[in-house]
């Protein structure tokens, strides 16, 4: 173990700098969220748990030392909670990764249970410390040092990030991959920082690289969010709309640019006779049929309710009629292999931009119009039919 000792200063400046980071992270998740979803939920409690750690690891350096009325007893209570709380975002995270993996609040809350209890272990041995010296020791001097126990914390901390990245791991299948490398990603800091830390006596830099890690998810994920379907993973309206906004300024051709809307026929009628739920796997089944039928280059979102837009440049040689009818055929092709009880078909409208267009709304609104056109016309077939 390596001495290293350096001035107040530099924690003063690092330690404040991760808590402006979590500050406006926090503000964000507030103001983004209605914590409607257990990773909401866990993510705002890591970014809360790890400014709170920030906080008092601040406050045990100015303590540490000090020599004044009750500032022993200061410092012992400090240290009890800095020990106290260390593992807890541990801990968050796991049950996060946990989510993320089975989308399921039940399967986080079983798994809640078991990880708790080296927790509560802890705990008990971080109060323990104040009169045992367990976790760590106050000198009669008001001097910090690591204890005999002091090492299982950082064991701890290190088996809770080996458990996150093992089930990631083994259920990688569950995960688009930049979801599965962000999470992966994560633990990279704090391990590393956790080593450094435990190697170099009087380093602190487990917390501040905690930081990083939580910023990277919120680039990654939490934000990514923001402009993503929660059931079908597509992108939402309001990426469409900020999509289209770009397009018009950067595409020369803009009458290549074509806007397709699609409704899927007799949805109302699946969620009747198979329920809400098997009402979500269609669309989830919409959602994988338009990826494969379009190219990735493609723009596709999930409009509302069971309405999908779908932006793509008209290939050379082809006319939108075209493009809607290869689709045509390939959704009914695809549709066939998905072995669904009910039929997936489609009432299609679509809009090519134009110099007359001159509003995102015109050329969504033009499109829409198109579809509904679509159904009544299929409906009055199927009336002239019988």
């Amino acid at each position: 173990m390596i001495n290293v000792q350096l001035p107040f200063a530099a924690y003063l400046i690092s330690n404040g700098f991760g808590i402006a980071v979590l500050t406006v992270l926090v503000l964000s998740s507030v103001n983004r969220a209605s914590f409607q979803t257990m990773d909401d939920r866990l993510y705002w409690l890591a970014l809360f748990t790890t400014m709170v750690i920030l906080v008092i690891d601040t406050l045990v350096w100015e303590f540490d030392g000090l020599h004044a009325p009750n500032a022993r007893t200061v410092n012992l209570i400090l240290n009890c909670l800095y020990y106290l709380l260390q593992p807890i975002p541990c801990l968050i995270w796991c049950l996060y990764v946990d989510y993320k993996l089975y989308q399921s609040d039940a399967h986080v809350k079983r798994s809640a249970f078991y990880l708790t209890i080296p927790v509560v272990i802890s705990s008990i041995l971080s109060i323990l410390s104040i009169w045992f010296d367990l976790y760590f020791t106050i000198s009669a001097n008001n001097i910090y040092s690591r204890s005999r126990l002091g090492s299982v914390m950082f064991i701890l901390c290190l088996l809770f990030f080996i458990h996150a990245s093992m089930q990631l791991i083994v259920n990688r299948k569950r995960l688009d991959r930049r979801n599965l490398c962000t999470l992966l990603i994560y633990v990279a800091p704090p391990i590393v920082a956790t080593i450094l830390q435990f190697i170099f006596y009087g380093l602190a830099v487990i917390w501040i690289s905690s930081v990083l890690s939580l910023l990277i998810v919120y680039i990654n994920i939490q934000n990514n969010e923001l402009i993503i379907d929660y059931t079908t993973k597509l992108y939402n309206r309001r990426s469409l709309e900020a999509y289209l906004a770009s397009e018009m300024i950067k595409v020369a051709n803009l009458n290549k640019l074509l806007v397709v809307m699609l409704d899927v026929d007799s949805f109302k009628d699946i969620n009747d006779t198979y329920g809400h739920n098997e009402g979500d796997n269609a669309l989830s089944a919409v959602a994988e049929l338009l990826l494969a039928c379009f190219d990735s280059k493609s723009f596709i979102c999930r409009y509302a309710g069971d309405e999908f837009v779908v932006v793509l440049k008209v290939p050379e040689g082809k006319s939108p009629h075209d493009v809607i009818e290869d689709f045509r055929v390939k959704s009914y092709r695809y549709s066939a292999n998905l072995e669904l009880p009910y039929k997936l078909d489609f009432s299609i409208g679509y809009e090519l931009f134009t110099t007359k267009i001159i509003s995102v709304h015109n050329i969504i609104g033009n499109a829409d119009k198109n579809m509904y056109l679509d159904k009544a016309h299929k409906l009055n077939h199927e009336i002239m039919a019988h």
